[in-house]
């Protein structure tokens, strides 16, 4: 998954988007750990850094939308 996070920030920086957040995978989990790297590595590339990164507990859709509302909350958008 380092590649489709690349993928991923690429594309949105192709859009013309600079202000990128990141809602993560469960950070005790491998998957959440390599698409974190990814993420993190994609932004360097870009020379940007996200405007917020909130970790979520589970992959459940209702961690996700929690977390969610968490970054929209933190983040400076």
């Amino acid at each position: 998954d380092l590649i489709s996070m690349t993928k991923a920030v690429r594309h949105l920086v192709e859009l013309g988007h600079r202000r990128i957040a990141h809602l993560c995978a469960p950070s005790e989990t491998a998957m959440g750990r390599i698409r974190w790297a990814g993420f993190m590595m994609a932004m360097r590339a870009e020379g940007l850094t996200p405007v917020g990164v909130v970790d979520t507990l589970s992959y459940a859709r209702e961690e996700g939308r929690a977390g969610m509302e968490r970054l929209l909350a933190e983040a400076s958008f």
